[in-house]
């Protein structure tokens, strides 16, 4: 698969599991999120690493799992930072804060 097909397959899949969380549909989330978390790993895209990382986290939040969103966050920031975006920066750093 071609780098552009998979950032926008990784894009598609990272929204469709936003808008699962957002309506409550987690069962449908979370393997949306998984492949494209290893989809973002493969083509080594921080930027897409650090956006599957904080919808994770928002993932866990909704579920109430704490410390693992805490987790996610740290790992999105980390990624944002050697991409050095600091519009998203602000967004996970806002996220973590919840």
């Amino acid at each position: 698969m071609k780098k552009v097909d998979t950032i926008a397959l990784i894009n598609k899949l990272q929204e469709d599991a936003h808008n699962a969380i957002h309506t409550q549909e987690l069962d449908n989330a979370l393997p949306k999120l998984i492949q494209a978390k290893r989809l973002a790993k493969e083509i080594n895209s921080p930027t897409h690493k650090a956006l599957v990382s904080a919808t994770l986290s928002y993932f866990y939040y909704s579920v109430y799992s704490y410390e693992l969103a805490a987790k996610e966050c740290t790992r999105a920031i980390g990624y944002i930072k050697e991409e050095t975006s600091s519009v998203e920066l602000g967004k996970v750093y806002n996220l973590y804060g919840l």
